[in-house]
């Protein structure tokens, strides 16, 4: 009869937003718990996180004593966060870096044969890099990937939203207004 109003993507969210808000949460908690687990072997052991560091061959003695004093606690913030729900696409962006960064270093080990342990886990975990360690780091990258996707589809950015223009007053913000003054 008259105009219809054209498909907006958000009239279908309301039907999906509670599943991405599930797998958001699900790849949120197995990236941190993934990354705590490894952020706390390497904080009760920081020598051979250290001496791990070292065995990759790709940095010297101080870049080593740095990425083995600021990974760790990189890692647990990234999982606090995660777990904690702040800042959840800034983490699932850094946990993306992350993921990336030991995904590349793996494969340069691979490349250089150097037949090394990953050191992923402290002491406790003496497997050497190969298709073991990279499927861990390539399933936590796919986990960072899908949770930042389902983060961004449930709250997009600010500046994403709809923008009222200096000076207007949004709706619902009116009606309250309103509502407010007749008591």
């Amino acid at each position: 009869m008259g105009i219809e109003r054209p498909f907006r993507a958000t009239e279908t969210n309301v039907v999906t937003r509670p599943r991405l808000r599930l797998v958001e949460i699900a790849c949120g908690a197995g990236v941190a718990g993934v990354f705590l687990l490894s952020s706390l072997w390497h904080t009760s052991n920081p020598y051979y996180f250290l001496s791990s560091v070292y065995r990759y061959d790709l940095v010297g003695p101080f870049a080593g004593q740095a990425i083995a004093a600021v990974m760790p606690f990189l890692q647990l913030v990234v999982s606090f966060c995660l777990l904690g729900r702040v800042f959840v696409r800034g983490a699932f962006l850094s946990a993306i870096g992350l993921t990336t960064l030991f995904a590349v270093v793996q494969l340069s080990v691979l490349w250089r044969d150097l037949g090394i342990s990953c050191g992923c886990f402290g002491a406790a975990s003496d497997a050497s890099i190969g298709a073991g360690s990279l499927t861990l780091v390539g399933s936590l990258l796919g986990m960072a990937i899908v949770g930042y996707a389902c983060a961004m589809l449930v709250s997009p950015p600010a500046e994403a939203a709809e923008a009222v223009p200096d000076g207007a007053i949004p709706h619902d913000a009116d009606a309250a207004r309103q509502s407010v003054g007749s008591r």
